[in-house]
């Protein structure tokens, strides 16, 4: 079963379908030096699949997370 954000660009309202490696990526985008990478195990129901800092740049808003 694969895992996918549907995600929503702020600017255009654009929605589409990411998987785990480009929710990770945008996660981890230009980070610090000292900054510990997230990975798809970090990614849980429980933390809220990391939205907050998934949206901190507010460019992206996650809609909701399914599997396919």
């Amino acid at each position: 079963m694969q895992t996918i954000f549907v995600v929503k660009e702020t600017h255009s309202n654009t929605i589409s379908d990411w998987t785990i490696e480009e929710y990770l990526e945008e996660i981890n985008r230009e980070r610090s030096n000292d900054w510990t990478d997230y990975t798809a195990d970090d990614l849980k129901e429980e933390n809220g699949y990391l939205k907050e800092l998934f949206e901190e740049a507010r460019y992206f808003e996650l809609i909701t997370v399914k599997a396919k």
